[in-house]
């Protein structure tokens, strides 16, 4: 009979001996962190009549001390109580830790050290939900105990010791011990694979349905759920930053959950699955409508599979008012926003949009189709893989590509082009220009007097003819620089605004921080610039700006309209001297709002000098020390 099964009977039978009671006298140990078991503390105490429990403790060891232990049921050598009484023959009382009570509160770790086949000390299945090891990488290990009675509490001590030595003996560090709801412990096994039973959570649809209704209030544009291992994070970008999910956990989770949770969003929909059923294993993406109070749109799902488990992103694409941008309020500078009502009014040509991931590039797009002149009267088509946004005045066709068969996508998009050739188009956008089939088709809407847009990922204006000219999209500069191609060239970029409340002026940030010294000096010296109107952000943020210290984002921007030089530089294939030929339409004030000729670093600047955006924000175009100063008196 093992120990577990006599103690269990002994409790349904019950005893009519007076309980045992161990009062410590001594002074109580110094407080352990939230869940971590505390050295006992040693001093004087009193005893009383022994428990049932005591006795059966000491018939135990007794037996071991004569060679003769009781069956264990299996148990491991050690998971018996050993001899661990003081010469006094009494035990001191145990100073209890704080209890764990959700899976989140648990320390990161990667592995279960005593379930499994790669187990370092295999437990009996009795023990499974009692105590675990858990690897936390580093080689450091913990132990987490499940609360439990006193009398088993005390008849686990030796196997936790065991479970200690083992891992010890095989390079591991135990960094302390843990206690927690014995549910906690059944959440690890789960995780593991070591236990059948169900979650006892909401279920799969409901907790991702939430990690969304948690994510959009907070002004998040993308969700973010990361398996690592057994443990899972969820968080969300906020001001262009990532930071927790605000969920009251931190946002943390276990891998069963989340996986659950992921596998559940994607099989909820049928628009546009490249997959039948979700596989963590897999590349997949979908979209999901989005439904809440106050908010429509889409969620544009897409999940990365990983070494050490999947994760997926979940954009979030507000449809309505939330999503209508004005020009000037989106951080436009005025000469901006007159190239952009030129491009509109020539109505021909290809206006391009580039930028990194999350630029904003779509958005843009849209306010720029929706802000034509005379849009009433104009047949506006879009092509776009897949649909994100509903574009007032707009007809919108979806073209979904065929991962698994390029054939078939070719064939797709030749007989949208073939059909919107003959249905009268004044101008069609295309999406992202990713390859020679989309840049192809715009060029044949510009070379018949049509207006084509789209959106490109490059990196600054100088990188979009590079782009297009690669081997994967390889359009040619000779048909790209013929007579009333290109309209506009729009490079952008989004940033956080400093919050207003909190922000830091620069007395301040220069006796906190190395780097806004170096920026301070280098601005004062090198671009002669009075840094006295310079705000920074404040890293803990404020109440206003839920302690961000941002709120909100605008955009930065570079803007060129070809001209007959900027043409001819880029056929001969001298990218460089169209940069100059573009940077010398400027003025080269640093604090003047006129962006003619100016990069996105100089944009950049300029909101800093206004105290909009931290100045550091700059370097994400071009470095302080590099950046090329045109002298004034070199401008044509």
């Amino acid at each position: 009979m093992g120990l577990f099964e006599m103690l269990r009977r002994r409790e349904q039978a019950g005893s009519s001996a007076p309980p045992t009671v161990l009062v410590d006298r001594a002074p109580v140990a110094s407080a352990a962190p939230r869940g971590l078991a505390a050295e006992p503390a040693r001093g004087p105490r009193l005893a009383v009549a022994a428990s049932p429990g005591a006795r059966l403790d000491r018939r135990w060891r007794a037996a071991e001390a004569a060679g003769q232990p009781p069956a264990s049921g299996g148990a491991q050598p050690g998971d018996a109580l050993a001899g661990i009484e003081t010469p006094g023959g009494r035990r001191d009382a145990e100073v209890l830790p704080d209890v764990l009570a959700h899976f989140h509160e648990l320390p990161p770790y990667q592995a279960l050290l005593t379930v499994g086949p790669e187990a370092i000390y295999q437990l009996p299945l009795v023990l499974h939900e009692k105590l675990v090891a858990l690897d936390c990488g580093a080689r450091q290990a913990r132990i987490v105990r499940a609360t439990m009675p006193a009398a088993d509490r005390l008849a686990l001590d030796a196997t936790a010791k065991a479970v200690k030595g083992a891992l010890r003996a095989r390079g591991f560090g135990v960094v302390g011990e843990l206690v927690a709801e014995p549910h906690v412990l059944q959440e690890i096994l789960r995780n593991a694979g070591a236990s059948g039973k169900a979650g006892a959570r909401g279920g799969p649809m409901q907790l991702f349905e939430r990690w969304i209704a948690l994510a959009v209030p907070a002004g998040a544009t993308d969700l973010h759920i990361e398996v690592r291992r057994n443990i899972a994070i969820v968080r969300i970008r906020v001001d262009g930053r990532i930071e927790p999910l605000p969920d009251g956990q931190g946002g943390r989770y276990s891998r069963k959950e989340v996986v659950d949770a992921i596998a559940a969003g994607y099989n909820s929909t049928r628009k546009g699955n490249n997959v039948s059923q979700y596989a963590a294993d897999q590349f997949v993406d979908c979209m999901i409508d989005l439904d809440l109070p106050g908010t429509a749109g889409q969620l544009r799902y897409q999940n990365v599979k990983g070494r050490l488990g999947p994760k997926t992103v979940v954009r979030i694409l507000r449809t309505g008012d939330e999503n209508r941008i004005r020009f000037d309020a989106a951080g436009y500078a005025p000469s901006h926003q007159r190239l952009l009502r030129l491009a509109g009014r020539a109505g021909k040509g290809i206006v391009l949009l580039s930028g990194v991931t999350s630029s904003g590039k779509s958005t843009s797009l849209k306010s720029f189709i929706e802000t034509l002149p005379g849009l009433a009267q104009k047949a506006i088509y879009t092509v776009e893989d897949p649909i994100e946004y509903e574009i007032a005045g707009a007809h919108q066709i979806e073209v979904l590509r065929d991962i698994a068969n390029d054939e078939e996508t070719r064939r797709r998009y030749a007989e949208v082009m073939r059909a919107l050739m003959r249905s009268d188009p004044d101008g069609v956008m295309l999406g992202e220009i990713r390859d020679k089939l989309t840049a192809l088709f715009a060029l044949q809407i510009a070379e018949t007097g049509h207006l084509a847009m789209g959106t490109v990922h490059a990196h600054l204006i100088s990188n979009i003819i590079p782009r297009l000219t690669n081997d994967q999209i390889g359009v040619s500069r000779q048909a790209l620089t013929g007579p009333n191609i290109l309209n506009l060239l729009v490079y952008q970029a989004l940033v956080p605004r400093l919050c207003r409340c909190c922000a830091l002026p620069t007395s301040m940030a220069v006796r906190a921080d190395a780097d806004a010294r170096e920026i301070e000096d280098v601005l004062r010296r090198r671009f002669g610039l009075a840094t006295s109107r310079l705000k920074w952000v404040r890293p803990e943020g404020c109440p206003a700006c839920q302690g961000r210290g941002t709120h909100g984002k605008t955009i930065v921007a570079e803007m060129l309209q070809p001209d007959r030089i900027w043409l001819r530089h880029v056929r001969n294939n001298d990218d460089d001297a169209a940069l100059q030929h573009f940077r010398s339409a400027s003025n080269c004030q640093f604090d003047s709002p006129d962006m003619t000729g100016k990069t996105v670093f100089e944009h950049a600047l300029h909101k800093a000098l206004q105290g909009e955006i931290d100045v550091r924000n700059c370097e994400e175009f071009d470095g302080f020390e590099r950046f090329e100063i045109l002298p004034r008196q070199e401008r044509p």
